[in-house]
């Protein structure tokens, strides 16, 4: 019996083990790193986790209060938190795959997210008025995070871009978390889609918004407000900006 015992006792240990070194499988990035979760029978991609207390499902069609359906054409998948409502503003965490940055001078994080349709979306009553989406990174693997690198809370109609530098974070061992936070009704559902993560070019320099004018047009001389991103590594001077 005890020669049983023992051998019960080891093949469980290597189970054990066998998982620990699964879910460390490390992804070195050199190149653009892509997802779009369009694993077929839309299920969680690989080397991914979902924690709780509120999940992460993975779909193909609109959800009530979202706008159509994946970013990328429509018809394939995308993840989503179905806002189901409750106190206590529910959490769910999509956490990626780990990665090696260490063959990048400099890392940015871009997503697209959305948490309203616009129409019968409406703010809770109490709480989170619309679904958040907070990034946090881990160098570690995933044993500890810096939080709130990133804070999306105001309503977003349809799917919008969001990009944050991961610079700070670049490691053997980076691990970014989507961490999604209900509201206290349920009309605001939180979609994710086309995960990437890339070295910036040293030079990319944009307009992110037109501030104004807005509305009529007139025929005197108006002023051009516009914010400018810049999106590279390096920072950027003397760049000229131009209207149509």
């Amino acid at each position: 019996m005890t020669r049983i015992f023992t051998s019960l006792l080891f093949i469980s240990f290597f189970l054990i083990n066998s998982l620990s070194l699964r879910a460390q499988t490390v992804v070195t990035i050199s190149t653009p790193y892509f997802q779009d979760f369009g694993v077929p029978g839309c299920t969680m991609p690989a080397n991914w986790q979902n924690l709780g207390p509120e999940f992460w499902q993975f779909r193909n069609f609109s959800n009530t209060y979202m706008q159509g359906g994946d970013h990328t054409t429509g018809t394939t998948c995308f993840a989503n938190i179905d806002d189901s409502g409750g106190g206590g503003n529910p959490v769910g965490n999509l956490i990626s795959e780990t990665f090696d940055l260490t063959a990048l001078s400099a890392a940015t994080l871009r997503f697209w997210w959305q948490n309203s349709n616009g129409t019968s979306s409406s703010p809770a009553p109490s709480g989170n008025p619309w679904m958040e989406l907070r990034i946090d990174v881990s160098t570690n693997g995933g044993a500890t995070y810096t939080n709130d690198i990133l804070v999306l809370g105001n309503e977003q109609v349809g799917w919008a871009e969001a990009t944050v530098d991961i610079t700070p974070f670049i490691s053997a061992n980076t691990r970014i978390r989507f961490r999604g936070i209900e509201t206290n009704s349920f009309r605001s559902d939180l979609s994710l889609d086309d995960v990437e993560v890339f070295q910036p070019p040293a030079s990319d320099v944009g307009v992110t918004a037109l501030n104004g004018p807005i509305g009529t047009c007139n025929t005197g001389i108006e002023n051009i407000d516009v914010t400018i991103g810049n999106f590279g590594a390096l920072p950027a001077t003397n760049f000229d900006v131009t209207y149509i």
